[in-house]
């Protein structure tokens, strides 16, 4: 062998494969464990697959059939032939299987951090990328190197525990509040909070709130000891924070300007030292990819120590691979955001453009901007912003204009249409008290 000694460990991979064609049932526990390319020996991948095969079609792994099936591949010889597969159950011990597969995933590992290691290494004396998005590249790829949990089937008993624990802290929470609240008190009564693992979407057309309503619910939870990272891929962080100062200090921006200011910027400093400490973290990435983006949550959370809500304003402006067709490339950013959902153990909170045709009518899932149906089936939540009266949203003078918050979908709870009111004058969302 070429590599490391540490790296490899074959005697483990022929562990894994003795025990499978004494036992085809075997092979349902080692598959949580290891995958095909987890093997160092070419010849072991083959085998390995082949019982896969084999038991996917309801064929046991015995050596009859699995030289039958290597042969039919073509594959028989490079698989090392049978005698070579026969001596995989002389003389190897084949007590625990699941733990020589976790020292083959291990190893594989091991390989794989070596390879990324030497490609960053090159890359970067190549000055072949930016240096940022190559650390971003190399940080995503080490992240899944590095995802230890095992997959499988679990039973109803195993499971149970966690399902009575989650109920239990439902019901005993104050409000039934588990997750990292809105701060719209309906919102929150309705969902519980964001839970960990979920993705949420707030969709609009232009200029209708959605990003003040993300800004506002990441101030928000933050404000209330969540630590909270935002993408703010529209506007500069800065203009972001500006405009979450003015509203929690209650002024209006242009009031600033006038000669005697009535005390507006005395509450505008008191309103930034109150906001200044709080844990709310932004990326300013003009159009990340959703590996940047998970990246950079990855190394958040690492650096922090824990991390409890994602917020991205916007889904559209996230970088997409130019060579895919936009409406697929679209839906992926909505899968990968539930992918890092799940991954990272946070809720994810997306703002989401809706297309032209629901300029002038109420939104639904069908109006989600490209790729409608992936979006839609990818998030637990969406919820819709539009105004109740157009004209007198349209109507610069009305100070406080009407909008409709539908919750169209939503996993985990009852859909609802919750009123707001916009304050033009703070740029802020206030629950209506009807």
């Amino acid at each position: 062998m070429t590599l490391d000694g540490v790296m490899v460990d074959l005697e483990a991979e022929r562990t894994c494969l003795g025990a499978v064609i004494v036992d085809s049932a075997r092979l349902s526990v080692l598959e949580a464990i290891i995958r095909p390319e987890h093997f160092t020996d070419s010849r072991h991948r083959l085998i390995y697959g082949a019982s896969q095969e084999l038991v996917a079609s309801g064929q046991s792994t015995d050596l009859v059939s699995l030289r039958s099936w290597l042969a039919q591949a073509g594959s028989l010889e490079a698989a090392g032939g049978i005698e070579y597969i026969a001596g995989l159950i002389d003389g190897l011990p084949r007590l625990n299987p699941e733990g020589w597969a976790r020292i083959v995933r291990e190893k594989a590992r091991r390989r794989a951090v070596k390879l990324l290691g030497e490609r960053l290494a090159q890359q970067a004396a190549n000055g072949e990328a930016d240096l940022d998005e190559l650390l971003d590249r190399h940080q995503a790829g080490l992240t899944r190197v590095l995802d230890t949990r095992d997959g499988g089937i679990r039973s109803m008993a195993a499971i149970m525990p966690d399902a009575i624990k989650s109920l239990d802290a439902y019901i005993t929470a104050p409000y039934g509040l588990v997750g990292v609240p809105c701060g719209i008190p309906a919102m929150d009564k309705l969902t519980s909070g964001f839970r960990p693992g979920e993705l949420w979407i707030v969709a609009a057309r232009p200029g209708r709130g959605k990003s003040v309503l993300c800004g506002q619910t990441a101030v928000y939870a933050a404000s209330r000891s969540n630590e909270v990272l935002m993408f703010s891929c529209e506007m500069q962080p800065s203009q972001v924070v500006q405009r979450m100062v003015l509203a929690e200090a209650d002024v209006d921006r242009w009031s600033l300007r006038k000669g005697d200011d009535g005390g507006r910027w005395a509450r505008v400093a008191e309103a930034s030292s109150r906001l200044s400490p709080i844990p709310l973290w932004f990326d300013d990435s003009e159009s990340p990819t959703v590996a940047q983006v998970r990246a950079a949550a990855e190394r958040h959370k690492a650096a922090r120590g824990s991390l409890d809500l994602v917020v991205v304003d916007y889904l559209q402006r996230l970088a997409v691979d130019t060579k895919q067709d936009r409406w697929i490339a679209v839906g992926d950013l909505a899968k990968g955001l539930k992918t890092m959902a799940r991954a990272l153990d946070v809720p994810v909170l997306a703002a989401c453009q809706v297309n032209a045709e629901s300029e002038e009518k109420r939104p639904t899932m069908a109006n989600l901007g490209q790729s409608a149906g992936i979006i839609s089936a990818e998030a637990d939540g969406i919820a819709f912003l539009h105004p109740r009266d157009l004209n007198q949203w349209k109507d610069r003078q009305h100070d406080y204009p009407v909008l409709d918050l539908h919750v169209d979908k939503h996993r985990n709870g009852p859909l609802a249409t919750i009123g707001l009111s916009f304050e033009r004058r703070t740029t802020r969302f206030v629950e209506l008290a009807e």
